[in-house]
This record gives structure tokens, C-alpha cells and sequence, in this order.
């Protein structure tokens, strides 16, 4: 998909949209990629296992002002995501990319349209089938400095959602926590330390580990290597 200013101005698969550009805006990001002398892969989506299902969302910000109105921020969005599937959201900074990823984990509320979650209603998820959702689909933010508790160690951090979700005992949170440190090559321990004694760039690593220490089923990236 890609956005311009909230809009979504073109859809398709890798080949068709990298291949066959046809909105003037999408031909000029890919202008200034470049260019690569491969062929692009193809997708090998499941067509019978669509996960989400998003129908003609509009998403208004309110403001606290008096003398500013509310804006809308994404406006007749529609697309599906399959298992297997990776889908890669484009556009110009503002353009409604994290509110789109927000909105699938129900952060945000919608004006209209609607969200289905394997073939259920976002909006009326509660219980098990909320806390199942929570644990599936996970959000890696864009920001590293805003996403993570300051009061918290990064093993507090970690550990978490991990014991939340009844996935095992504290000895196993920790040792989950500290494989996943190494993975994204940062000391075992750190799990001691505190948000402030890392680099943005550590920080970035710390938060995508607490996004994989549950194993979700779904990743919603958010830029999520800008701070590397």
C-alpha cells in the first residue's frame, strides 16, 4: 500500500506496485530508490488465511485547542493481510502509517469502516479472545526513548509480558529474556539496567526483543530500524 497525506493512492502486490507503478506520487518514491537489477519475489500468501480484514477505515485526531479543529488522519483505508504475508506500508512522514498500525492493535478507535481479526470484529474482541489478540499480534514503536518504562530494568521490561501471559515461571522469563538479548547483541547484563543507560539504538533492540520474547504470530513494524 501507499499513502500520500492520510489518502491511500495505490494498491497491489510487490511485482505490480515496484513493476507497474500508476499513481504519479508512487512512481516518484521508487524514482528515488535504487535500482536493483533483480527480479521482484512473489508473495506466498495463503489466500483462504486472511488474518486482517480492514474495510474503508477513517481515523479523525481531535484537538485540545479551542482554535483548532480535528483532523482526519487516514481516510477510506482498505486492505487484507494473509498468513505468510508481508505487507509494506509507504508513504511521506504524516501520512498515517503508525495511526494505521495503531488502529490494528486498537489503540486508536475508528470513525467508520470496520477491522476483522480472523474473521472476527475487532471492536468486540473481550476476555480470552482480547488477551489471546494482545498476545498474537504485537507493535514495535518507532520511538525507543517514549516506549519503554523508565522505572523498569530492561529484564522488568522483558519479563513482563512473558509471565502476563502465563507462557511460564520467572526462571523461564529470564532465561527467554536473556537468549533474546544475545540475539539482538546486546549483554546479558543488561537486564539489570535501567532505559536510560542505553543508546537510542539499544533501545530500538530492546524494545523489538520485548515484541518477540511471546512469540507473536504477527509483527507490526513502525519503522522500526530508523534508530539503528
Amino acid at each position: 500500500m501507499v499513502m500520500q497525506q492520510g489518502l491511500l493512492v495505490e494498491q497491489g502486490s510487490v511485482s505490480q506496485i515496484f513493476g507497474n507503478p500508476q499513481h504519479p506520487y508512487t512512481r516518484r518514491l521508487i524514482e528515488y530508490r535504487k535500482r536493483i537489477n533483480q527480479p521482484v519475489g512473489k508473495e506466498t500468501a495463503d489466500e483462504a488465511s486472511a488474518v486482517f480484514c480492514v474495510k474503508s477505515i477513517d481515523v479523525d485526531y481531535q484537538t485540545s485547542s479551542w482554535f483548532k479543529r480535528g483532523f482526519r488522519a487516514i481516510s477510506d483505508v482498505s486492505f487484507s493481510i494473509y498468513m505468510g504475508e508481508t505487507l509494506g506500508l509507504v508513504g511521506e512522514s504524516g501520512s498515517g502509517k503508525s495511526t494505521i498500525g495503531r488502529t490494528l492493535l486498537r489503540l486508536i478507535d475508528t470513525q467508520s469502516g470496520s477491522i476483522e481479526y480472523q474473521g472476527k470484529p475487532l471492536n468486540t474482541l473481550k476476555g480470552t479472545d482480547l488477551l489471546r489478540f494482545r498476545r498474537e499480534v504485537q507493535l514495535i514503536f518507532q520511538d525507543p526513548y517514549s516506549s519503554l518504562n523508565p522505572r523498569l530494568t530492561i529484564g522488568q521490561a522483558l519479563m513482563e509480558p512473558f509471565i502476563y501471559h502465563g507462557l511460564g515461571s520467572r526462571n523461564e522469563a529470564r532465561q527467554a529474556v536473556e537468549e533474546l538479548l544475545t540475539k539482538v547483541n546486546l549483554p546479558v547484563d543488561s537486564i539489570n539496567r535501567y532505559p536510560h543507560e542505553f543508546s537510542g539504538g539499544q533501545r530500538q533492540r530492546i524494545v523489538i526483543a520485548r515484541a518477540l520474547v511471546i512469540k507473536p504470530k504477527i509483527l507490526i513494524c513502525d519503522e522500526i530500524l530508523s534508530a539503528l
